[in-house]
């Protein structure tokens, strides 16, 4: 499973519900609640900011 970089909220979600990725890098400000929701989601992919 590949690392991918996504540039908004919308394209990271649809990168974690596709579940083809093993990581995806966030390339845009997002602030605590919104990340935090991404990283405790249910799907397994590691969420990491640049």
């Amino acid at each position: 499973m590949p690392t991918i970089t996504a540039s908004s909220m919308k394209e990271a979600k649809e990168l974690m519900n596709c579940g083809k990725y093993k990581e995806i890098v966030l390339n845009f400000d997002i602030d605590a609640d919104d990340f935090f929701t991404l990283a405790t989601s249910q799907s397994g992919t590691k969420v990491t900011i640049t």
